[in-house]
């Protein structure tokens, strides 16, 4: 994703533009996936493959922490 097209996500807080693509930058998803959390009013799609599921786990533990709040 380019850094556009994610400027325009933030700015819509995550629900314009749709996009289909695949995010490989693993802080542009931690970003989206922290703040989709913290900010869901109709909430939200995203698919996290086990490779990022076990990055997560390894090194974000506290933003997991705070996504089971």
């Amino acid at each position: 994703m380019d850094d556009s097209t994610f400027s325009q996500l933030k700015e819509s807080c995550f629900r314009h533009p749709e996009i289909t693509e695949v995010i490989f930058d693993y802080n542009k998803m931690l970003e989206m996936g922290l703040v989709a959390i913290n900010n869901i009013d109709y909430g939200f799609d995203i698919i996290w493959d086990k490779i990022m599921s076990n990055f997560l786990w390894k090194n974000f533990k506290y933003g997991i922490h705070i996504a089971e709040k």
